[in-house]
């Protein structure tokens, strides 16, 4: 055999080795879609128990009537407080979440709603701006007064799960393209 055709010949095992092949194709792309397609933060269990849960503006119109109810709610932080036994009480803007339960659009907003948390919870962590979503018990109401004046009742949530949403960064890192010698700060 000549050299050239040796070289012919590994060329063929070679291309035959990294030939697309369809069914492997697809079953690594069905992994990857299934592996980025977050899934809920709050537990199945908590979420069956909140199946039946009132629209937003009804708990927030008549928070008193759904004492005991197992709701599911997202929203952004508004503050971080001690809590009056040692835990955390979170001012949450209550937003529609999303299919994988992440908050939404704040303008769409239908009111606020408190969520105690047992744990103390670090104010810097769970710092205004922060997304959230909390899964409990509706356990009582809260009249507070509001900057500006004026007062809101709050559905209290006794949160069992907490979910604290990851920073969103906006854009990527800057980019800096030039021709010759730069010097950057």
């Amino acid at each position: 055999m000549t050299r050239r055709a040796t070289i012919a010949a590994r060329l063929r095992r070679l291309a035959a080795a990294i030939r697309p092949r369809p069914l492997a194709s697809c079953a690594a792309l069905a992994a990857l879609l299934v592996a980025g397609c977050a899934s809920h933060p709050i537990s199945e269990p908590l979420r069956a128990a909140a199946k039946d849960q009132p629209p937003f503006a009804a708990l927030a119109a008549d928070p008193a009537a759904y004492v005991g109810r197992a709701v599911v709610l997202s929203g952004i932080v508004l503050g971080a407080f001690p809590g009056p036994s040692g835990g955390t009480v979170l001012e949450v803007l209550q937003t529609p979440a999303d299919g994988a339960g992440r908050p939404g659009d704040p303008d769409r907003s239908q009111g606020r709603f408190l969520a105690v948390d047992a744990r103390r919870l670090d104010p810097a962590i769970y710092a205004p701006g922060r997304r959230v979503a909390v899964g409990g018990e509706v356990v009582r109401t809260e009249t507070r007064e509001v900057p500006g004046g004026g007062t809101i009742t709050y559905p209290v949530v006794e949160a069992r799960e907490l979910h604290l949403f990851p920073v969103e960064r906006r854009g990527g890192p800057p980019v800096n393209l030039g021709i010759g010698i730069g010097i950057g700060f």
